[in-house]
């Protein structure tokens, strides 16, 4: 990970894009006339545009393109979303066994709160001060559910007093807690999914001229597939653009 996350590559694009680049604009609707894309709707107006990238969930996809055809918007109804909650701890020290551990797992029929945990110090030095640890709690589904329904003080009180079940050693006053939340957070790729979205890129996508799809049900859903499906769909744009513009 670069020094100052990953937003350095947003701010490389920005500096490099800034005479294009339209921020705090979210886009209402893409615009889908007669098989191919015109543009987008802001709260500003119309934006033409030879191509565009749709780079949301599948479900916010689905709101914004009313135009699509029905066997595209068939496919993009079949991607699930969980819930997730993670809840951040600073401490002074990891609770792990070993302070070179950098995470856990807890399978399902533990019971755990806890999908998982993990100390960023060690995947991420730079972000955490030397001789400290942040400890990452991640919490989805069902279980996510039950944390949506208290306050933050309570979600983290409840978190840390389960993470203190298995890791006795987890300071019990943490030098500070931050509670994060999404309603749609990871792609659960029910039975079917895959199949459905595989014959869409292939059969039906390419019927509607200037439009790509981004995102990690485009694959194989995880932080690799959303990776893979961003630069793929950018490469597929831009060789569009350059074919349209010959």
């Amino acid at each position: 990970m670069p020094s100052g996350g990953p937003g350095v590559f947003v701010d490389a694009l920005a500096r490099a894009c800034e005479d294009s680049i339209r921020t705090s604009a979210p886009v209402e609707r893409i615009v889908i006339e007669d098989g191919a894309v015109r543009g987008v709707i802001t709260e500003d107006g119309f934006v033409d545009a030879d191509a565009v990238i749709c780079a949301t969930t599948a479900t916010k996809a689905l709101d914004i393109m009313p135009g699509l055809p029905s066997s595209i918007r068939n496919a993009l109804r079949r991607v699930a979303y969980s819930r997730c909650c993670r809840v951040f701890f600073g401490v002074d020290e990891s609770p792990f066994p070993d302070q070179d551990w950098y995470a856990v797992a807890f399978p399902r029929e533990t019971g755990a709160l806890m999908t998982g945990m993990s100390n960023s110090a060690v995947l991420a030095p730079q972000t955490v001060p030397e001789g400290k640890a942040l400890i990452d709690a991640l919490v989805i589904g069902e279980r996510a559910d039950e944390l949506f329904a208290l306050s933050d003080r309570e979600a983290g009180e409840r978190v840390l007093e389960e993470i203190r079940k298995y890791l006795p050693t987890m300071s019990e006053k943490p030098l500070f807690t931050r509670v994060y939340r999404w309603n749609e957070a990871v792609c659960l790729a029910p039975g079917g999914m895959m199949t459905e979205l595989y014959r869409m890129r292939r059969n039906d996508l390419d019927s509607i001229k200037g439009l790509f799809l981004a995102g990690e049900y485009m694959g194989i859903p995880s932080t690799n597939g959303a990776l893979r499906s961003g630069i793929d769909t950018a490469d597929d744009s831009v060789a569009f653009v350059s074919r349209s513009a010959s």
